[in-house]
C-alpha cells in the first residue's frame, strides 16, 4: 500500500513539473503574441508611409510632365534661348 502511495506522489510531482512547464510555455507564447502584434502595427505604419510616398511621387511625376510640356511650348513659341520672338 505504501508503495502505491509513493508511486502516486511521484506521478503528482511529475504532473506539477509538467504544469509548470506548460505555464512557462503559455507565458512565453503571450509575450510572443504581444511582440507579433507590435510588429504588425509597425508594418502597417510603414505600409501607410510607403503608400503616401507613392502618391507624392506620382503627383510630382505628373507635375514634372506638365512643367516639361509648358517649357517645350515656350521654347517652341519663343525659340530655344527665350531671346528670339517668332513674331
Amino acid at each position: 500500500m505504501e508503495q502505491k502511495l509513493d508511486l502516486i506522489l511521484q506521478k503528482l510531482e511529475s504532473l506539477d513539473e509538467v504544469k509548470e512547464i506548460v505555464l512557462a510555455i503559455r507565458d512565453r507564447q503571450e509575450e510572443t503574441d504581444a511582440k507579433l502584434e507590435a510588429l504588425s502595427m509597425d508594418v502597417h505604419k510603414v505600409y501607410g508611409k510607403i503608400t503616401d510616398l507613392e502618391d507624392k511621387l506620382a503627383f510630382n511625376s505628373y507635375k514634372n510632365y506638365q512643367n516639361e510640356a509648358e517649357i517645350f511650348k515656350l521654347k517652341r513659341e519663343f525659340g530655344t534661348d527665350f531671346n528670339t520672338n517668332k513674331e
